[in-house]
């Protein structure tokens, strides 16, 4: 876990692909590697240095944070990474990451600019929107925030404001 304030940066291995997904939702920095680029994330965990997530209980490579996630539910993975790792789980964190392609989204400023990429009932219903720059994929606080914090409330994982 990073000691000096920064926010811990995770590399999900092909076993784990939801539950890297989350942690994008959740607003962690959380790449997912395929089965064929495993061995690669070795390396790239200790150049970025990431936190290794992973269900592999033979990988022991010194000089590796690894954390071994032992459950296959991902409400249960989360919930472990928080008790372990001291992750806080902040409404204002969440959706600043795509989901996607991980990449940190950036808030709209100007609605118009947007007004063809959402539904129209979005568009009219809401004011905030951020989008990603990568893939351009549009996020904004929906009904569907309310079904996520009610499944982080269900798996015991606390969020603060």
């Amino acid at each position: 876990m990073k000691c000096n304030g920064e926010q811990p940066r995770f590399i999900a291995d092909f076993m784990l692909g939801r539950l890297a997904r989350w942690l994008r939702i959740l607003g962690y920095d959380a790449k997912y590697v395929t089965e064929k680029n495993r061995f690669n994330s070795i390396l790239e965990s200790l150049r970025e240095s990431r936190i290794i997530l992973t269900r592999d209980h033979h990988l022991n490579v010194n000089g590796l944070e690894v954390i071994r996630i032992r459950n296959t539910h991902f409400g249960q993975q989360l919930l472990q990474l928080t008790r372990e790792t001291g992750l806080v789980v902040s409404r204002k964190q969440l959706l600043s990451r795509c989901a996607l392609c991980n990449t940190a989204t950036k808030t709209i400023t100007n609605k118009e600019e947007i007004r063809s990429l959402v539904p129209q009932y979005v568009y009219e219903t809401k004011d905030e929107f951020s989008q990603c720059p990568c893939c351009r994929r549009i996020y904004w606080r929906g009904s569907h925030l309310a079904l996520l914090l009610s499944d982080l409330e269900k798996y015991g994982i606390k969020v603060n404001q």
